[in-house]
């Protein structure tokens, strides 16, 4: 990946981090901390994690190998656990 894209990603990410709070500042008393405000930070906090590991990778394998488990766990956890949720939330209960 190049620089520039390095660069947006990143200022992308924080920017994002930097309004939830300004957001959840702001406004105190409502439903600011729903993570659907900040839902868009995932993807390049996978993003940046596959590039680290990649890195760790070639330049550390005992590192990598012992990093990659609590990051595939994790992975695995966050796939599951938002089927879970989206499943409940959109089943309909019969009558």
């Amino acid at each position: 990946m190049d620089i520039v894209h390095k660069i947006f990603f990143g200022s992308f990410y924080f920017l994002n981090v930097i309004y939830f709070y300004k957001m959840a500042y702001d406004y105190p008393f409502t439903c600011t901390l729903n993570f659907r405000y900040i839902l868009l930070t995932v993807p390049v906090q996978m993003l940046f994690t596959g590039m680290v590991l990649d890195r760790i990778r070639t330049a550390k394998p005992k590192a990598y190998k012992t990093a990659k488990i609590p990051v595939c766990v994790t992975a695995c956890c966050f796939a599951l656990l938002s089927a879970f949720v989206y499943t409940a939330a959109c089943y309909v209960l019969p009558e």
